[in-house]
C-alpha cells in the first residue's frame, strides 16, 4: 500500500511539472543534432532526485552527504536545462558532489591515490551517461538493467536501505511511461540523466566500498564502451568533443539505419542485463574468475561495438552515395 502510495504521488508530482514545464516552455526544441522531430518536454527526469527526496520524508534522513551532492548536482543541471550554464561550474559541482558521494559510501580517508581514481571516474561516468541520453527509452531502460543487478547484489549484502532503491525504480516507472514511445512526452533532460546516474553510482560505489571489489563497475559496460570510443573516434577526426554530435552508436542506429528508438534502448538494456546477470553471478566467486569474466565480458563488447559500428558506417557510405544525382560530364 505504501508503495502504491508513492507511485502515486510520484506520477501527481511528474504531471504537475509538465504542467509548469509547458507554461515555461522548458522544451527541446529539434535541431540538426536531435533524434527527434518535434518539440518535447525537457527534465521530465526531475522526478529520478525528487523520488530520493521523498524517500527521506517517509523512511527518514540518511545518507546526508549524498543528498547534499544530488540537490546540488539537480539544481546546476536543471538550469542548464532552462539556460546554459558554464562548463567550469557544472564540473565543480560535480567534484564536489562525487566527494559527497565517497563520504557517505565510507570510502576510509587514508586511501588517497582510490580517492583521486575516484575523483576522476565519478565525474566522467556522470557526464558519460549524460552523453548516452538521446533517443527515447534509453535512460529509463538501461537504468532498470542497473536497477535489477543492485537490488540482487544488495538482497545478500544489505550495502544500503532496499526502499531508496525502490523509490528510484518507482519514478522510473512514472518516466518510463512517458519516455519510453515512439513520440515521447518528455525527455530526462540534465536533471534526470545526471541525478540518475549520481544515484546509481553511489548506490554501486557503496557496495565496492563494502565488498572491496570494483566489479560492480561492470553494470555501465555499455554506456562507457560507446561513450569512450565516440571520444577516441572524435579526437581522431580532430573534432570538440564537447560540442553536440551524432556519433555514438546508438545515435547510429536510431538516426542513420532509422530503427525505432525503443528497439535501440531495448537492445542496449537487454545486453547490459546479460552482463549485469554475470556480475550478480560471478561476484562471490575467487578473483581469478572474476578477472577472467571482466576480461572477456569487456573484450566481447568492445569486438562488437567495433565490428557493428564499421558496418554500419559502411552502409551509411553506400546510402549517401545510392543517394547522391548522377551528373554526366560536359
Amino acid at each position: 500500500m505504501l508503495v502504491a502510495g508513492i507511485f502515486l504521488i510520484l506520477f501527481t508530482v511528474e504531471y504537475f511539472y509538465f504542467k509548469v514545464a509547458e507554461h515555461f516552455n522548458i522544451t527541446d526544441t529539434p535541431n540538426q543534432r536531435s533524434s527527434h522531430t518535434i518539440p518535447t518536454i525537457r527534465g521530465g527526469g526531475i522526478i529520478f532526485p525528487i523520488s530520493i527526496f521523498i524517500y527521506y520524508l517517509v523512511f527518514g534522513w540518511k545518507y546526508s552527504f549524498f543528498a547534499v551532492g544530488l540537490l546540488g548536482l539537480t539544481i546546476i543541471s536543471f538550469a542548464d536545462d532552462i539556460k546554459h550554464q558554464r562548463r567550469r561550474t557544472r564540473i565543480v559541482i560535480q567534484l564536489l558532489a562525487a566527494v559527497f558521494l565517497l563520504i557517505d559510501a565510507s570510502l576510509p580517508i587514508h586511501l588517497i591515490p582510490v580517492w583521486i581514481a575516484a575523483l576522476i571516474i565519478i565525474p566522467g561516468m556522470i557526464n558519460a551517461c549524460n552523453f548516452m541520453d538521446g533517443i527515447n527509452g534509453m535512460t529509463a531502460l538501461y537504468s532498470f538493467s542497473v536497477m535489477i543487478g543492485l537490488f540482487f547484489v544488495n538482497n545478500l549484502l544489505h550495502a544500503f536501505d532496499e526502499m531508496l532503491l525502490v523509490c528510484l525504480a518507482l519514478s522510473n516507472l512514472v518516466f518510463s511511461y512517458f519516455n519510453c514511445r515512439k513520440i515521447a512526452r518528455s525527455f530526462a533532460g540534465d536533471a534526470g540523466s545526471i541525478s540518475m546516474a549520481y544515484i546509481l553510482l553511489f548506490l554501486t560505489t557503496t557496495c565496492i566500498v563494502i565488498t572491496k571489489n570494483p566489479i560492480f563497475l561492470l553494470f555501465f559496460t555499455v554506456y562507457i564502451v560507446d561513450v569512450v570510443f565516440t571520444i577516441l573516434q572524435r579526437l581522431y577526426k580532430k573534432e570538440a568533443i564537447f560540442e553536440g554530435h551524432r556519433k555514438h552508436l546508438f545515435q547510429y542506429l536510431a538516426n542513420e539505419l532509422q530503427m525505432p528508438h525503443i528497439m535501440v534502448s531495448s537492445i542496449f538494456m537487454f545486453i547490459q542485463l546479460l552482463i549485469t546477470g554475470g556480475v550478480v553471478f560471478i561476484w562471490q566467486k575467487e578473483v581469478q574468475t572474476q578477472r577472467v569474466f571482466t576480461g572477456i565480458t569487456i573484450s566481447v563488447i568492445i569486438v562488437l561495438y567495433l565490428i557493428v559500428k564499421k558496418r554500419i558506417a559502411i552502409q551509411v557510405r553506400k546510402l549517401k552515395m545510392n543517394a547522391t544525382p548522377y551528373l554526366p560530364l560536359q
